[in-house]
């Protein structure tokens, strides 16, 4: 049928012209259609992208099939395949392929795609039907939507409020914090509805003709069904509930009158979704595709099909499901059994007809399990969701406690635990063991499983996995090392040093006669960690470049899963060996990209934000930290999460923020007695004092200083947190609390008399308890041999006010003035503002004009690594391009943007070139 123009939607119709006018010239937009079944929506979609089209916007339409197959990311990319010319082609993401992870690079990829040709050209991606889009692409969208808000970049999308799906609803939340154009279209008023019916037939319609319209309660579709049953005679549309139940039976009561042939293609087409093609239902059916052509004729002529670009579609979602549902099951089954054969033999991936597969399968059907195993394999390191999916499809067809079933749990519980699953894993894990499986199987299995629990935070539970296999009597010994050196791991992390030690022996022990070599490296690593919790920080650094060594050549995913590196990084970065410790990073870096380990790249994050902080980088440390964060949101892992928002924390108590500082600790709940806790713990104290409440601070830091008796903890990870303790503790009237930190300090210090940070740390603490500004100054000269400029400006500070509370104003105003440029360096604003209020007590005014405040906005407010952020963006760079240059991460890149934007208060990144040109052009003509 010929398309009939837009009736009864022109406020609609306005409504979008003009958001396409604001995405044309400024920022990006999200606009949700919403609607019933049969409203038009699909309608109204098509023409939003015919304007933008010929507004000169690059238009990806996208549309998302019920029973299409289970491809990752198959809706975003048909879109952005289908531009003119492509905006992704498939030899452009071919490289990706090797990766064990392919979902940040790719999302990159398409982001680089988006952000380049928006700047040509504005860009609309519209996908219809968002409630049947693969999750893949729905988690890719809800990036992609909040990451490009200053591109010109579109989105459109139809949905439907009654189809609602953990993923999608997760998706609309992210979408309303980009203020969206959200759109509901009612019912046509009678007018329009007259109309439509008018542009069907040709002519005005009858008396009868118009009772069926009003009985159609503005619905296009069923004015359109309308038309149809006139024409066929008919005299009334069944039903009078609502819109659904009148159509749906309209269906049914037309499918039958269709000649078997017909009904036969009509069928099987429904079977392939509401878009098949001919042939393939002619191999189906195992006819020449021509026999069909007469029953395709007679379909298209009765309004059920119409032609859709050399391929058959229903007219309508509902006529489809109409003609699905019809199909008696068994047939239906029998239908997808030959579609997926069909396929399959003319060239499908499994993962392309594993809908059809499953939906035709019956318990021990061992061909489909194969083909859905293909298909999760497949799918794995594109969408770790979709490959659980197909997992767990195939554990249902398998009997439990076969060979076959245990061996599939191997392999699905790595999936699982990148799709964040771990109730699943639990259970999948669970289920086997009670079963009954060999001792290789069992050892494989509760080691992957202590590491979902691991990464999911739960330490206590990983730690019961590996025990439990570790008292099943006769477990071999590769598998028994392997099993102690994931004890080791988990009692490391727990802080639970002595044994961590010991198992980690034993796994290095075992592992080394077994031939283990992932066994002997955990072994190693719990041990340095163990070490580094007893103050013994030099001798750490030789357990670890031995787990390193021992891991070369291994290429398993748990052995690149481990890497070493990261670990080298923090123990390095606690050395004050901070040139030592952003080596370790890049080479941590590059092996996570040259494997695709995007599941750890937020521990890269976390330890880059970790190192920026302790050189006093906070913009930086701040950039680092949100990509952290945001990874971890993305792939729902929250490894090291805790220390991210901990540094966001901090640096915003030192910039006067105390709201966005309680924000963030209270983001995330505590994993519970692990080392990852302790950064998180000191935040939470330092914002309970901040709030002047020293007392509520020094039990929230109960974990921190309690351990002191045992280990060094926090002290041993960033020793210059000995200082803010005791400050704290004196101010609750804790001097216990104070003096066992500061004995704790003082013996760290000893064990550790050539690092500068750690000396530095046990005389600042030192001279706080005993009020002595002679230790103070000590601990001040301590520092300046050492990396760590806002440790040195703390004690400083502290040493200024104690000579002056001493009688010594004059020595203080020098400590006071040092503080404050590296207070007002590191844009510590809070900081810098307090050493003011004092040196201004002194009569000392002159630094509020030798050392002014960096300005909030503007150039001057821009840190060194955000001028060359918006230099390169300026010049046309997308944020991979610039991260490459830089040697950082997109996602490090996105975050020193969004903060640029603030600072010179610009919304897109058309608005930043902008900005470049004209400051250059005016600091050349002031140089001139």
């Amino acid at each position: 049928m010929v398309p009939t123009p837009l009736r009864g939607r022109q406020r609609e119709i306005s409504v979008f012209d003009d958001w396409l006018r604001e995405r044309s010239s400024g920022r990006g937009g999200v606009a949700v259609l919403d609607g019933t079944t049969g409203i038009g929506k699909t309608r109204m979609l098509e023409e939003v992208a015919h304007r933008a089209g010929e507004r000169g916007f690059t238009v990806a339409l996208g549309r998302a099939d019920r029973m299409a197959g289970t491809a990752p990311l198959a809706v975003l990319l048909d879109a952005l395949m289908g531009t003119d010319p492509p905006l992704v082609t498939p030899g452009g993401l071919a490289d990706l392929t090797t990766l064990v992870d392919q979902r940040l690079w790719l999302l990159d990829r398409i982001r680089s795609a988006l952000e380049a040709r928006s700047t040509q050209a504005p860009v609309l991606v519209a996908i219809d039907d968002l409630h049947w889009t693969d999750l893949p692409s729905l988690w890719a969208i809800g990036a992609l939507v909040t990451q490009l808000t200053a591109e010109r970049v579109a989105w459109l999308f139809t949905r439907q409020s009654a189809y609602p799906s953990g993923e999608l609803a997760a998706l609309l939340v992210k979408l309303r914090t980009v203020d969206p154009l959200e759109v509901t279209l009612g019912p046509l008023s009678a007018e329009a509805a007259r109309a439509v019916a008018e542009d069907l037939l040709g002519a005005a319609p009858d008396e009868r003709l118009s009772g069926l319209i009003e009985q159609a309660g503005g619905c296009p579709f069923l004015v359109s069904e309308a038309v149809r049953l006139a024409a066929e005679s008919e005299e009334s549309l069944p039903g009078v509930d609502s819109v659904p139940t009148r159509l749906v039976p309209s269906g049914h009561r037309r499918l039958p009158r269709l000649d078997p042939a017909a009904m036969r293609v009509l069928e099987v087409g429904a079977t392939f979704g509401q878009r098949f093609s001919l042939r393939d239902v002619a191999m189906v059916l195992d006819e020449p595709a021509a026999r069909l052509l007469p029953a395709m004729r007679t379909l298209l002529d009765s309004g059920l099909l119409r032609d859709d670009g050399g391929r058959l579609a229903f007219a309508h979602e509902l006529l489809w499901q109409s003609a699905y549902d019809q199909i008696p099951p068994a047939v239906r089954g029998a239908y997808h059994r030959e579609a997926a054969r069909t396929l399959l033999a003319s060239g499908a991936a499994p993962l392309e007809v594993a809908r059809h597969v499953f939906a035709g399968a019956w318990p021990g059907d061992d061909e489909a399990a194969d083909v859905l195993l293909s298909a999760a394999r497949e799918a794995a390191s594109r969408a770790p969701a979709t490959a659980s999916d197909l997992y767990t499809q195939v554990l249902t067809l398998l009997p439990q406690g076969s060979t076959e079933h245990t061996r599939v749990v191997v392999e699905a519980v790595p999936a699982l635990t990148q799709a964040g699953r771990l109730d699943q894993v639990r259970e999948v894990a669970r289920e086997t063991l009670a079963a009954g499986v060999d001792w290789a199987s069992e050892a494989d299995i509760r080691h992957k499983a202590a590491i979902a629990e691991s990464l999911g935070g739960n330490f206590p539970a990983a730690l019961a996995q590996a025990r439990a296999g570790l008292e099943r009597p006769g477990m071999p010994d590769a598998q028994a090392a392997l099993l102690r050196g994931t004890e080791a791991l988990e009692l490391a992390w727990m802080m639970d040093f002595a044994p961590a030690m010991l198992s980690g022996r034993l796994a290095v022990r075992q592992g080394e006669g077994a031939g283990e070599r992932l066994a002997v490296s955990m072994g190693l690593i719990a041990q340095a960690m163990a070490q580094r919790l007893q103050g013994q920080l030099t001798q750490t650094l030789t357990l670890i470049e031995r787990a390193s060594a021992d891991l070369v050549g291994l290429d398993t995913q748990a052995a690149r899963w481990l890497n070493p590196r990261r670990w080298q990084a923090w123990l390095l970065t606690g050395l004050d060996r901070f040139e030592e410790a952003e080596a370790a990073l890049a080479v941590a870096r590059h092996d996570l990209e040259a494997y695709g380990l995007g599941f750890m790249l937020n521990t890269w994050h976390g330890y880059s934000a970790l190192l920026r902080l302790a050189e006093g980088h906070l913009d930086d440390a701040v950039a680092a930290a949100e990509a952290a964060v945001e990874i971890s949101e993305q792939l729902r892992n929250t490894a090291l999460w805790p220390s991210a928002l901990a540094v966001l924390a901090r640096v915003a108590l030192s910039r006067g923020d105390i709201e966005a500082a309680r924000r963030y600790v209270d983001y995330h709940p505590p994993y519970g007695g692990s080392i990852f806790d302790l950064d998180l713990d000191l935040a939470r104290g330092m914002v309970a004092d901040a709030t002047g409440d020293p007392g509520a601070a020094v039990e929230t830091m109960r974990p921190l200083w309690r351990t002191f008796p045992d280990h060094f903890g926090i002290l041993a990870m960033e020793p210059p947190t000995a200082a803010t303790l005791v400050r704290i503790a004196l101010r609750a009237g804790r001097r216990d609390v104070a003096t066992g930190t500061v004995e704790a300090s003082t013996r760290l210090a000893e064990l550790n008399p050539r690092v500068a940070s750690v000396t530095g740390a046990a005389a600042h603490a030192a001279g706080l308890l005993h009020d002595d500004p002679d230790e103070l100054v000590q601990a001040a000269l301590h520092y300046r041999a050492g990396p760590r400029p806002l440790a040195l400006a703390g004690a400083c500070l502290d040493s200024a006010i104690a000579l002056v509370a001493h009688g010594h104003q004059d020595e203080a105003v020098p400590q006071f003035e040092h503080a404050l440029r590296v207070f007002t360096r590191a844009d510590a604003t809070a900081e810098a503002e307090r050493v003011r209020v004092r040196l201004r007590a002194l009569g000392q005014r002159r630094q509020d004009r030798a050392i002014p405040p960096r300005p909030t906005t503007g150039w001057a407010a821009l840190s060194e690594s955000e001028l060359r952020v918006a230099r390169l963006v300026a010049a046309g760079l997308t944020n991979r391009a610039a991260a490459d240059r830089l040697s950082l991460s997109p996602h490090t890149v996105d975050s020193h943007l969004r903060h640029i934007f603030a600072k010179l208060r610009i919304n897109t990144r058309v608005d930043l070139t902008r900005a470049v040109l004209a400051h250059e052009a005016t600091v050349s003509g002031s140089l001139a």
